[in-house]
This record gives C-alpha cells, structure tokens and sequence, in this order.
C-alpha cells in the first residue's frame, strides 16, 4: 500500500462526510389545536463499535497494520510508533525504546514469538521480552532500500528476511547476511508481496505496469511452479494489493478487486473508491478496506456479505481476532473495534436532546421511541427515520413511557401534558391544567383506560382525562389486577387498589419498601422490575429475587418486557435476557447484553420486541438485536504472566525459579485476554504449598505475597470472562524460596553433630568423674570393710583366747591342745585372706566348720552342727566378704543355743533360688524378737557383731556392686510355736 502518495493522503483525510436533513412542515390542524412537525432523513444503521483514537492512550490517529499475536494481544503499526493493547490499556514503543523510526507499515511474529516491524526508513526491528532491538542486518537492508518504499516484509523460519520495494521488486536477507533478489521490476513500476498460503506456501505477487491501458499481474510460486500471467482491466492504479484466503489469492488495482481460483482470475468487484487493504478474515472470507469504509467478501458469492461498516472512513487494515471480534485499523481516525455479535443501530443527534428515554413497536416493521426533548422519532429499519415533533404546549418535556395495546391504533405518551399519537400525528389531552402524567396507560378488562400522575389516578374519557383518586404514595407504574383492581408500584414497595370502593392496601409484605418501576403479567406470575432488588418473580405466595448475585446485569432495573419464556430487562448495564426453565435445580438461566457485546455506552432505558428482533432505547440511539441469538461469549480468555518481582527486583515469568530466605516478598501481575469482556474479567489465583494454600478471586490483575515462609510453591491463575466462560489453561509460575542458613538440613546436621560432641564430651568427662568418684568410694568402702573386719576379728580372737584360759583354769589341757589347733587352722585362714575382700564360699564354709568345731569345745554337751550344700552348686564360684557367716553362727551360739536345756542345734545350707545363691543358717534357741534386714535401722539392742556384719554387707555392695542381701527373723516349728533363728543370706 502506498503510503507515501502525499497527494492521496490529502485528499482521503479532507473527506467530509455529513448527512442533511430534509424537514417537511406539515399545515396546522385547527379543528385538534395540535401542531405536528415531522422531519425525514437517511439514516446509516452502523454495528455497535467501540472506538479508540489518542484519548485513548493510542498514540496517534493514523494506523497502518494489525497484528493478533499468539497471546492474544494485539498490535498496531502506526505513526507514531509500535502500540500493543491488552483489553485495558495502551502500551506504545518509540525511538525512546530503540526505534530509529517511529513509522511502523507492517508487523509480524515469528516462531520465537518476537515481533518485527518494518518501518518507513526500510529497516527491520523486533521486539522480545518487552525490549526493542535492531536486526543486525539493517545497514544491508538501508543500502538496498535506498529512496525506495518498503511495501511488504516476510520472516522465514530460518531468520532469513525478505523486503518487497515499491519500483525496484523483492530481495531477500538469509541468516548469513547474504543479498539475493527474488524479482527484479527494471525500468517498470511494480509492488511485489509475500503471500502466505493455508497450506504453508508461499508465493510471489507483481504487478507490472506497461501503459496506462496494459498492465499484466505475475503470480510466481515458490516452489518452481510455472509462473501465471494475468491481464488486468483497462485504466489500472498504480497501488496494488494482494492476500490469501484458503487457496484463493485476491488482489487489487485502485477499486478493482480480483479473484485467482484455480488458475483462472474473475473481476469480483469495482469499489466507489480506492482499496487500501486487504485481509484474511474468518471462514475464508476477505476484508476489504477503502477510502471509504470497509466490507466482507464472501468466500462462496464474491459479494458483500453486509453493508459497508465505517461509512467514509480509510479503512487502512482489518483483523478478526480468536474471539471473533473485529478490528478496523483507519488513515485518520484510530481504531474500530466491534464485538462482531451482529448489534447494530442508529445513532441519534444527542446534542439537540434526541435522546431516547421509552420505546414501543408499532404496526408493521415501524419502531417508536420517546425522546428527552418531546421528540418521537419513528424508525423504519433499511428505509428511513422520521423525527415527529409536538406541539410548543407540551414540547421539552420527556417521553417516559409509549403505551400500545393491540387492536387500538394509538400510542399513549407519558409525558407532563399526556396525549397520545394516531397516524403518525400527535394529539393532547384537553385538560386545562398540566396533569403530569408519570406512569404507563393501563387498558382494564372492561376496556377502560387509566393512567396515573405523580400520587393521582385519571380514566381515559374520550380525548380528555377524569380525575379518580389520589394517594399518600409516589406512583411509577401500575398494572390491572382482577376486574377491578389495579397494581400501584410506589418507591415504597406494591400496593392494590380497587376501583369499586377506593380501598388502597399493601399488596405484599415481602415487597414491602422496595421501590417498584415496571411490572408485567407473565401467565400467574407477576414481574416486578425493582430500583436495587433486581427483577421479583411473584407467584401465589412464594417470591423469587433474581439481582446481581445470580448473574443479572445490574439490580436497578427500569423496564421489563415479556416474549414467551423470556423476561427482557433493562438496566445501566445493558441489556439482560432472563430465561425461564422447567429444571427445580437451575429456575432461570441469565444471558447479559451490554457494551461487551456490541450495546453502545450510556445505559439502557426502555425496550421492545418486533419480530424476533429486540429494540433497546439507548442514551445516544436505537440498537437491536436478535432476540434468539445466543449472546454470550464462550471463547476462553487467554492467560498469561506479565510481571514478576522478587523483593521490587523484576525476575522472568517463565522456568522455575529459586530464591534464599531473604527474598521472600513477592508481586505477581497477570492479565487475560478478552476484548469483548471490556476489563470485565474475574481471576482466581491460587498459591500452594508451603505451609498454607492460598486461593482468592478478585478483578485486580496483580497479588502482592509478603514474608512468606520457605518452601516450593506453585502460583496458578485463571479467568473468567463477562460470561462466565473461564480460560482452559491456568497461568502458572514455579518458585522455591530456601530456609535460612540456621534452618538447613546441613547446619541442623552440623548442629547435631556439635550437640553429640559436646554432649559425648561431657559424657566422658562425667564418666571419668563417677569413676573417679567410684573409685574412691570404693576406696572407702574398701577401707570401711577393712576397719569392721579389723573390729570384729579383735573381738573373735578375744572370745577365743578367754575359751583357752577357762580350759588352762580348769586344767584341762587336751582340750586346750584341741582348741588351739582349731584355733590355729582359723587364724591361718584369717592370714591367707587378710588381703582380699572376698572369698570364695567354700573357703567361707570350712573357716565356718574349724569356727564350729572351737566352739562345740566350750560346751560341755555340745552341740549339733551341719554344713549341707545342695547338689549341683559348686561353692567355688560364689564369692563374699571373709568370715562373713562367722558372726551369724557365733550369736546362734551365743544368744540361740547357749542355755537350753536340750541338745543345740545348728544347720548351715547352701541352695539355689532363681539364678542366686541362698545360705540359711538356721538354729533352734530361743529366736529373736525383731527382724533384721539389711539397708533397713538396726535396733541399738543388737549384738555389736551382728550390727558390724550387717554395715559390712552394706559396704561390700557398695565397693564391689553387688546386691547381697541379709534377712534375719524368727523360726517356727511344726506348731507354728516361735523356735529358733533363721538367718537368710542371698548372693
């Protein structure tokens, strides 16, 4: 496309387009004492189209190229640099960020996902990962561009690029930076483009010029393919264009449009003006855009499949983006965009008060709206729009309401001084005084006509209007009730009123301080369009609340119109469909029709249904629509991560990522792509694991993490669009923030470790001190069983020796000699141990037995004594303190047996019992009075002996850690009579 024809840009930007009016007065009529003044103009039904220029952050007017990346985002070429828009703002790209030259022709993406962007100068740039940067080959491209026009560029898959010049043909950079020309034009004029087929070709299309009545258009494939020639029409342009749509190849020649299918070319159409573009749309259709507007081409007729769109506006390029909306690219007027729904309507001259307030259908294909200004406008879709003014008495007042019943040619205004209109003229009540009509008309069953004012009840009586009543409320509409009853909706909730005897009560306490606007029958059911509370569904005694928490476009609802199953409403926000269903567990299905889908801005505020065909009064116009289309959007929004920041420092948004313990203050920005959503987007986000799951929904597109604690986490965010409609694949991004250096595995190991050495070192050291310790008390213990052993041979000896002088006294010599030998075999016994603290217990039994054998010699019957080891002990192994037995039987003797008057006895036996040794020594004196046990007091009264024995076994435990035990208690015979000691020693 040749742009830089300055004569045709003059010339396309002078345009002016405007459209007259005719107005035709009508004669006075007065007989009626009405004047009706009506005027007739063309009126241009346009689609719904949202309309962005440099008050919208785009940075200029003129736009050259779109581009639908494989995000969603789109992309625009314009004068004044690279612009992208994601559904909520304007983000432009300039000599500031690396262009060299802010004229932007054309864009594409290539398989890295970068943008390229030719520019005017003939350079190539391209941006990735939000930064602009220079192809390294531009200084070749500039050389060979010269004081060319760059018209059209390629990116191959391998790198290379290929740059088509207007008069100089097409050449190609490879990946080396290599120079190869691929058409060359000479001496004669040509436009040279890449076309991309669907089935992945691509071939070459010029266009050359030998006269100004012979110019041939080449079509060279790239595939060695025989080149195809063909003749264009007489008198061709010298700006050519060509695309693809499935495998036909379209081109151009000023208004011409043509057609290659199958190796033939037809003549599609000629254009009231130049093309300026040509681009691929949806179902192989093509988009042609003129200096005057822009069309659809069908793919299967090669006619327009609609009227022009942008009526006298360059249309420079066309995009149908994934969600079918549709992009218009202009020369001097920004970006169009529309939903692509098929909403279209008439825009209404907003300045001069042509502001449509009410609406009603009328016979045949007619459409009537009520205006701010005291204007009808009488609209015929396809034909013509006619403006119907009143009378000066009751004009600049607002039409609220237009009221028709069927069979009843007239139309009842709403308005301060009502009147009605029949056959296209307008006729007032003739009341003297302004009644103030604020409500709808009602037709009863009798036939009777009422309406009513602010707080006051009139009847239609031929061309004059009867006062009936007034009432303590503000009335906004009424409705018949029964026969004789009417339905008063009030800012305080709904009352009845009957006509027969006057009587006004509250119709409902469920309905009661809720302002009522609009109320309609469906069958048994009453439908109350309410001011906050959304629409009411009344049946018998139940009530159904549908507002916005169920879905519903807005709660203040203004009208309400009824069409089979479905409940129409009005509303700020659009336009809402409210769908009746047999199924207890989904009522009512909600489908929402606002500027998202086509509806212009400013609100909705009446509504009507003509042949399958809605009618919506808006703030600047009439829009329609088809009222069984399905108008919602099921396209999935696309998902993306746009912003990661790490502690404020920015962090890729792809592949996982690993932070320390510090960095633990996280901002996530996100955004998805929904052009018909208009920003009315919902996200979920979702942060697991770690020690909690964060989930939330919100209409922000960012979350801030604060201080959070280490561990893996996965953040995933989806949408959904403004018909509920949520993306398929979730956003995600990876991260893992790592436990601090005293939180680690390796410092809670080294920890460990230094717990263990320490604790082992202080182990040894106290092992080493309770040995120590040990030691020395069994030193003590040592030296104490050494000090009682040294008291109690002392006194053993003394006894002895005190035995051999009562012998020496009573000269008895050989039982001296006797004694002594005994003596003398303990005292070699006592010498042998006097080193050691432990015996063996044989040892023990035969000092016992020479012990025994001294003292039956100082009886002078003696006494009986017996030593019995059990069979399989061997009394070798067992060890105790030395002459420990001795004093047990030495206090038998001396406090048991001495005495008696019968034969002593004593009896020492040595058995097993579990895994220990047990010594019984056991005699039949006179028994003791208390029991002893070791470790337990011992009385003063015991013998000293006996007391050392007992503080000797105590302390040989002690020295040696042993646990031998010592129990001494009194006998019993077979009579259970006292006799006798016992003495139990357990090794």
């Amino acid at each position: 496309m040749d742009y830089s024809t300055r004569t045709l840009v003059k010339r396309v930007l002078s345009r002016n387009f405007t459209v007259g009016f005719i107005k035709i007065h009508f004669s006075v009529m007065p007989l009626l004492g009405i004047l009706v003044a009506t005027g007739i103009r063309a009126q241009v039904e346009t689609p719904g189209l949202r309309h962005f220029t440099a008050g919208y952050e785009l940075p200029g007017r003129e736009v050259y190229t779109i581009l639908q990346d494989r995000n969603g985002l789109i992309w625009f070429g314009t004068d004044r640099g690279l612009c992208r828009y994601d559904g909520y703002a304007f983000r432009t790209y300039t000599t500031k960020e690396g262009l060299l030259d802010n004229t932007v022709f054309q864009l594409q993406e290539d398989s890295l996902g970068r943008i390229w962007m030719l520019t005017f100068s003939g350079r190539v740039f391209y941006l990735f990962s939000d930064s602009i940067f220079s192809y390294r080959y531009n200084p070749v491209f500039f050389k060979e561009v010269a004081n060319k026009i760059p018209i059209d560029f390629r990116i191959g898959r391998d790198g290379s690029v290929a740059v088509s010049l207007q008069g100089k043909g097409t050449f190609l950079v490879d990946s080396n930076g290599s120079v190869r020309n691929l058409h060359e034009t000479g001496k004669m004029e040509g436009i040279h483009y890449y076309i991309d087929h669907s089935d992945g070709n691509t071939c070459l299309i010029s266009m050359r010029v030998y006269s100004q009545s012979n110019s041939v258009l080449h079509v060279i494939p790239d595939r060695g393919a025989p080149e195809e020639n063909f003749t264009l029409p007489d008198n061709p342009s010298q700006r050519f264009l060509a695309a693809s749509s499935g495998t036909d190849i379209y081109a151009t020649s000023g208004p011409y449009l043509f057609r290659i299918r199958k190796g033939r070319m037809e003549n599609i159409r000629r254009f009231d003006s130049n093309i300026l573009s040509l681009s691929p749309g949806s179902r192989k259709d093509i988009w042609v855009g003129t200096e005057s507007g822009a069309f659809r081409i069908s793919a299967l007729s090669g006619k327009p499949d609609q009227k022009r769109v942008l009526d006298g506006i360059p249309v420079s390029d066309v995009l149908e983006d994934k969600e079918g909306g549709i992009w218009f690219g202009t020369i001097n007027d920004g970006v169009y965009y529309s939903p692509g729904f098929g909403i279209s309507g008439i825009e209404l001259d907003e300045k001069s008060g042509l502001r449509p307030v009410s609406i009603t259908a009328m016979e045949g294909n007619s459409i009537l709206a009520g205006c701010w200004n005291g204007e009808l406008v009488k609209w015929t879709p396809g034909n013509s729009l006619t403006i119907i003014r009143l009378p000066r008495t009751i004009e600049n007042n607002p039409i609220t309401r237009l009221t028709r019943w069927e069979g009843d040619p007239s139309v009842y205004l709403t308005t301060v001084n009502a009147g009605y209109l029949k056959d296209d003229k307008v006729f007032r009540f003739s009341n003297k005084l302004h009644l103030g009509i604020k409500t709808n008309f009602v037709r009863m069953p009798d036939g009777t006509r009422i309406c009513s004012g602010t707080s006051s009840l009139f009847r239609i009586s031929g061309d004059s209007l009867l006062y009936l009543t007034n009432f303590d409320e503000r009335v906004n509409c009424i409705a018949s009730f029964g026969k004789d009853k009417l339905l008063i909706g009030t800012n305080r909730g709904l009352f009845t009123f009957n006509m027969q005897d006057s009587t006004f009560l509250l119709f409902s306490p469920d309905i009661d301080d809720i302002r009522i606007d609009d109320m309609k029958w469906k069958g048994d059911t009453l439908c109350l369009a309410t001011k906050g509370s959304g629409v009411l569904l009344k049946y018998k005694n139940s009530l159904m609340k549908i507002n916005s928490f169920l879905g519903l476009g807005g709660d203040h609802i203004s009208r309400l119109v009824i069409s089979g199953d479905d409940i129409w409403c009005t509303s700020n926000n659009g336009v809402s469909r409210i769908r009746m269903n047999k199924e207890k567990d989904n009522p009512v299905t909600i489908m929402n029709i606002n500027s998202s889908q086509g509806l212009p801005e400013g609100g909705a505020r009446d509504i009507c249904l003509l042949n399958d065909t809605v009618y919506v009064a808006m703030t600047g116009g009439i829009s329609r629509f088809a009222a069984l289309e399905d108008y919602n959007n099921y396209v999935p929004p696309s998902m993306g991560i746009t912003a990661f920041r790490v502690n404020n420092i920015p962090e890729p948004c792809t592949g996982e990522h690993l932070f320390d313990a510090s960095h633990n203050n996280l901002h996530i920005e996100f955004n998805a792509v929904s052009y018909r959503s208009k920003g009315n987007i919902t996200y979920q986000y979702l942060l697991s694991g770690g020690s909690d799951t964060i989930t939330s929904m919100t209409m922000a597109r960012e979350v801030e993490f604060l201080s959070l604690p280490p561990g893996t986490y996965q953040f995933s965010v989806m949408a959904r669009n403004s018909s509920g409609i949520w993306s398929k694949i979730p956003a995600e991004i990876h991260f893992k923030i790592l436990p601090p250096w005293y939180n680690t595995w390796i410092f809670r190991a080294l920890l460990l470790v230094t717990l263990l050495f320490v604790i082992f070192f202080a182990y040894r050291l106290r092992l080493k001190k309770l040995q120590k310790d040990y030691r020395i008390e069994r030193k003590q213990a040592e030296l104490q069983l050494t000090a009682m052993r040294a008291q109690m041979n002392p006194h053993f000896i003394f006894n002895v020796m005190n035995s051999i002088r009562n012998f020496m006294q009573h000269h008895d010599t050989g039982s001296a000699e006797k004694y002594l030998i005994s003596f003398s075999k303990l005292v070699r016994y006592t010498l042998d141990h006097s080193g050691v603290q432990e015996v063996s217990l044989e040892d023990e039994l035969n000092a016992l037995k020479s012990y025994s054998e001294l003292e039956m010699q100082r009886f002078e019957q003696g006494f009986k004594f017996d030593i019995y080891v059990e069979d399989g002990i061997d009394t070798s192994d067992y060890m105790l303190p030395a002459l420990l037995l001795q004093p047990f039987v030495e206090n038998a003797i001396k406090h048991g047996i001495s005495g008696l008057d019968r034969q002593g006895c004593i009896s020492v036996r040595v058995g097993k019992e579990n895994d220990r040794i047990k010594v019984i020594i056991q005699d039949n004196g006179r028994g003791i009075d208390k029991p002893l046990v070791t470790g337990e007091r011992i009385p003063g009264d015991v013998p000293h002996g006996m007391s050392l024995t007992f503080e000797r076994i105590l302390a040989y435990n002690k020295a040696f850690g042993r646990q031998m035990e010592a129990r001494i208690c009194a006998g019993t015979d077979q009579y259970g009579t006292v006799s006798g000691t016992i003495v139990e020693i357990r090794l």
